[in-house]
């Protein structure tokens, strides 16, 4: 009891000391801007169709008053199309309201006061010391979702008739309501415990997922099959049969149990494989130590072509013999599954969202023929870049032998494993060697303003609401993580919108800092929030987006819409006399083509590949050659070397072996994200500046979102642009600037368009000047967080295990020699024993090591990183660790060990 007593006073003096640094956020200067006359806001565009009741919301919260919509002034008319650069004169303000609102960061005097202490977890980490209990079986952690399980018939796979054996509507509309009531409870589960996890990296986190998903799996698996005893072809109420029609689509999960856990192990298995196969950097090195995740980095930095392609051709000789027969059983379960859903194969089942087909209702389009068309249109502007690009490579490395002015390109000379992502070489091959836009300006605005990271969604959230969008409740604010959080481990990447499913509760979660890049995150993630909380009063089922990739779509023509130079004066965040020079504008559209527009191409290969394999068209034998035809043919790029057909390329690539799902979703929401973005800005002739877009147009953009998945994809687009059909016309005119400043370069060049020549050589007048400005400069890839494991952390998809343990195949174990020292959650591998500090294993022998106050540092990580840290920012470091936030603290570490094993 002594012990326990001590423990106590500890944890109380740590929770005292924490709270003080707990402070709230500082608050922002006021905007400048003065505050518009409110007035009643228009009534809601009419839809054009009859849209589904919304159904009653279990104990809502009282929903805020709708925001007073500002009369348009005629200050407030468009302008004409922008020119090329803006000037003072022509600047179009924006009249924003008063930052009054309650942003959550009002103080709270009852967090001046210690945290509660949970006694029982304490008494449990104490007797877990005291009396250690090897093998004990693992008990459930998530209580709330164990409730859950079997406690209705909803749950019971024995409850369904035979299918489509109930014709009567009334009894489908009332299984359906309490379908809805059962589904919102587990679904609120999930996202509770993925959000705890998310924002607080720990084992007991990572298991009360697990057992949640694990429970939705077996909710989705019993009540899709209850759902298909009743036949839609005798339901009259459109919306009641799309809700079905949602609902008896199982995916992976219509195999039996046994294929289905083989399924997910397979998946598995390949994930980690790819993750942690390790290649040497040259022919006896002993270890091979190069990883995946290194892999990037490495081939970005790179300069001497031999090195390159000598990794090029170990990663796939290494990795391809290991996962050939594991990806050739993965695409046969995918085709089961497709065939126990009412599809002919795994293609038919991937493409069905697009084509908008099911067991019921063959494809209503044909959406591969639209894929072709797409990059038709795009066809002239990559051959343009490729052309410019393949010169510049002559110099990047130095040697034209490698390349012809008229053939494909080396697949190892582009600076990326999958020929995919051609970013690296933008330094060396940029256009203009002037800077890249504003960011230091916008950055020392940030300062000046009093910016925190959250002051950046209150800005974008305050451009919502003066293009219409009412407010949302102060949970938002209060329930949002805008920062990492230092105290505890975070998955920063990717960033997010979450909707916790209880029609009320509307979060994001980012480690956001301040900067451009996020900045523009910032008003993406508020565009996906407010897509959520708009379709929040629909039937449960219809509470999504119409389409993942249309939500995608209208994030990112936010996003673009954020940089528009009069919505960054009208915020204080840019002078008025700031202009946009061309050199600028085509440098900033070149690096974003290196990133996303080259992977068009890609994207085609590696669903044309995928589908033709689900379809049978080609078999392991013939795999590899018909990879390297179609990569050739679409994207210009060929082998350094020559390949055999027991190869296996394709499973070099991550989005090969790591997204086992169709990348025609890259492909329509980037393509739809510029439509819609044609369609907010009018007739403007220059959509690379964004605009102040057109709030007839932004009416149509709500309505969308009030509507969540009651509508398809396709009449989302129409509804918004008018078009019927993907069209790759408003990008090309995104990238007019770009696309010029190529064609008149290649033609003074004399470059040849295209892959198909007689591979001419390139002479020596033909190679471009070497680049300087960037000569020493090392451009790193850090690993995104979903990629990496730490000692005791879950391992068993794929991430790499860092310091110093190795993944078992579940979680991340210490190396052979090392010291597994477990502190709470924590584990820790040591190269010294811990009982020569007073630790011993089992029950006794603590000692606590008082530690003089000025050895120990107190102070957090700073809050915001240099400015230049920005450019790497959606490739996050490592799960940071929190400074102790006192000595307490530190004299807290041994107390709560719980042991140590070698």
């Amino acid at each position: 009891m002594k012990r326990l007593s001590l423990i106590l006073l500890l944890i109380s003096a740590v929770a005292c000391a924490d709270n003080k640094s707990n402070e709230t956020l500082p608050i922002p200067k006021p905007f400048p801007e003065p505050e518009p006359v409110p007035e009643p806001a228009a009534n809601a565009a009419t839809v054009s169709q009859a849209e589904p009741l919304a159904e009653p919301e279990p104990n809502p919260e009282p929903a805020p008053e709708p925001e007073p919509e500002r009369k348009p002034s005629s200050n407030d008319a468009r302008p004409e199309s922008h020119s090329s650069e803006h000037s003072a004169a022509r600047t179009m303000k924006i009249q924003f309201d008063a930052p009054s609102e309650d942003y959550g960061d009002t103080v709270d005097s009852s967090k001046n006061k210690p945290d509660d202490i949970d006694n029982d977890v304490i008494q449990k980490l104490v007797e877990s010391y005291l009396n250690p209990e090897e093998n004990k079986p693992k008990q459930r952690v998530n209580k709330e979702v164990e409730k859950l399980i079997n406690s209705s018939p909803f749950w019971n796979l024995n409850e369904a008739k035979a299918a489509n054996s109930i014709k009567d509507e009334d009894m489908a509309q009332e299984w359906m309501n309490g379908y809805t009531n059962e589904a919102q409870k587990i679904l609120y589960q999930v996202a509770v415990a993925g959000w705890n996890y998310f924002t607080n990296v720990q084992p007991n986190n990572k298991d009360a997922l697990d057992e949640a998903e694990d429970a939705l799996a077996l909710f989705v698996k019993s009540s899709s099959k209850q759902a298909k005893q009743f036949d839609i072809s005798k339901m009259n109420n459109p919306f009641l049969k799309r809700e079905f029609e949602i609902l008896t689509v199982d995916g992976m999960s219509a195999l039996d149990a046994e294929k289905y856990g083989e399924f997910n192990e397979v998946n598995a298995k390949i994930n980690r494989d790819f993750i942690n196969t390790e290649i040497c950097e040259f022919k006896g090195q002993n270890p091979c130590i190069i990883k995946f995740t290194d892999l990037a980095a490495i081939l970005n930095n790179e300069k001497d072509l031999r090195k390159s392609a000598a990794l090029w051709k170990f990663w796939r000789e290494t990795i391809g013999p290991k996962l050939s027969s594991q990806y050739e059983k993965l695409m046969k379960l995918t085709n089961e599954a497709a065939q126990l859903n009412g599809f002919g194969n795994g293609r038919d089942m991937w493409l069905s969202p697009f084509e908008l087909s099911s067991r019921s209702s063959p494809p209503k389009v044909n959406i591969m023929k639209s894929a072709e068309k797409i990059y038709e249109q795009i066809l002239p502007f990559y051959q343009q870049i490729h052309a410019y690009m393949r010169r510049q490579l002559t110099a990047v490395f130095k040697d034209k032998s490698a390349l012809s002015k008229d053939g494909a390109i080396p697949a190892h000379m582009l600076k990326s494993v999958s020929a995919d992502n051609w970013s690296g070489l933008y330094q060396e091959t940029k256009p203009f060697e002037e800077n890249e836009g504003h960011a230091e300006e916008i950055l020392g605005s940030f300062h000046r303003l009093n910016y925190t990271s959250k002051t950046m969604f209150i800005q974008a959230y305050r451009y919502f609401k003066y293009l219409g969008f009412g407010k949302l409740p102060t949970s938002f604010w209060k329930n949002s993580v805008f920062t990492r959080s230092w105290s505890k481990d975070m998955l920063c990447n990717p960033p997010a919108a979450y909707d916790m499913r209880d029609g009320n509760d509307f979060r994001v979660k980012a480690c956001s800092q301040l900067g451009e890049t996020d900045f523009k995150l910032a008003h993406k993630l508020m565009a996906q929030v407010f897509y959520q909380y708009q379709y929040k009063k629909q039937p449960l089922p219809f509470r999504e987006s119409a389409n993942p990739s249309v939500q995608t779509a209208i994030a990112n023509a936010f996003g673009i819409l954020s940089t528009n130079y009069d919505y960054l004066k009208s915020a204080d965040l840019l002078a008025d006399d700031t202009v946009k020079g061309e050199a600028v504008r085509i440098n900033n559209l070149y690096r974003e083509a290196l990133i996303d527009f080259v992977k068009l191409p890609f994207d085609v290969v590696a669903d044309k590949w995928r589908f033709e394999v689900f379809e049978g068209k080609i078999n392991s034998s013939n795999w590899n050659s018909e990879w390297w035809k179609l990569k050739t043919q679409y994207q210009g790029v060929k082998a350094p070397f020559a390949r055999k057909n027991d190869d296996f390329d394709p499973i070099a690539s991550s989005a090969i072996a790591q997204s086992h799902s169709p990348a025609l979703r890259h492909v329509v929401s980037y393509v739809m994200q510029f439509q819609i973005l044609k369609a907010l800005c009018g007739n403007s002739h220059s959509l690379d500046l964004g605009c102040i877009p057109d709030k007839e147009v932004i009416a149509n953009v709500k309505r969308v979102m009030m509507q969540g998945a009651s509508i398809n994809w396709l009449e989302a687009l129409e509804q918004i642009t008018g078009d019927k059909e993907l069209d790759a016309k408003p990008m090309l005119d995104y990238y007019a600037p770009l696309i010029s400043w190529l064609s008149n370069t290649n033609e003074h060049d004399e470059m040849y368009l295209g892959w198909d020549g007689p591979e001419t050589s390139f002479s020596e007048n033909d190679v471009p000047a070497q680049r300087t400005s960037d000569e020493g400069t090392e451009h790193f890839i850090v690993p995104s967080e979903d990629q990496v494991a730490y000692p005791g952390g879950d391992c068993s998809k794929g991430q790499e295990c860092l310091l110093d343990s190795t993944c078992n195949g579940k979680t991340c174990e210490c190396n052979p020699g090392l010291f597994t020292f477990k502190v709470a959650s924590s584990v820790n591998c040591l190269p010294g024993d811990p009982g020569m500090f007073g630790f011993e294993h089992g029950g006794s022998g603590l000692s606590i090591g008082l530690v003089p106050n000025e050895n120990v540092s107190t102070s957090a990580p700073p809050a915001e990183e240099h400015p230049k840290a920005q450019q790497n920012h959606s490739k996050h470091m490592h799960h940071a660790k929190s400074a102790p936030s006192s000595t307490i603290a530190a004299l807290l570490l041994p107390v709560l060990a719980v042991g140590f094993f070698h």
